[in-house]
């Protein structure tokens, strides 16, 4: 089991621009990563040149939004940091 925590902003970004159905699936996908970081069934990529919080980072696309998490692998964390949309989730 892995601990997931989730920014607030997460929520907030989420109730303002996603549709039901997307919000559905946010929760879905946060329900599914306390099994497993990488959950099957979701469009993740692991996203090499970033970390959030010294963990590895990986995205998943909801539609035209990527939502942002890091994964501690040793201590089985997870943390939910952010989401953009796709046309400057990329950018540093």
């Amino acid at each position: 089991m892995f601990r997931v925590e989730v920014d607030e902003r997460v929520f907030k970004e989420a109730e303002s621009w996603f549709k039901e159905a997307q919000i559905k699936k946010l929760f879905e996908f946060l329900k599914a990563l306390e099994e497993h970081p990488v959950p099957s069934g979701f469009d993740i990529r692991r996203v090499k040149g970033m970390e959030i919080k010294g963990m590895q980072v990986y995205a998943l696309r909801i539609g035209k939004y990527r939502i942002f998490y890091g994964v501690n692998w040793k201590e089985n964390k997870i943390y939910v940091a952010k989401i953009e949309p796709r046309g400057r989730a990329y950018k540093r």
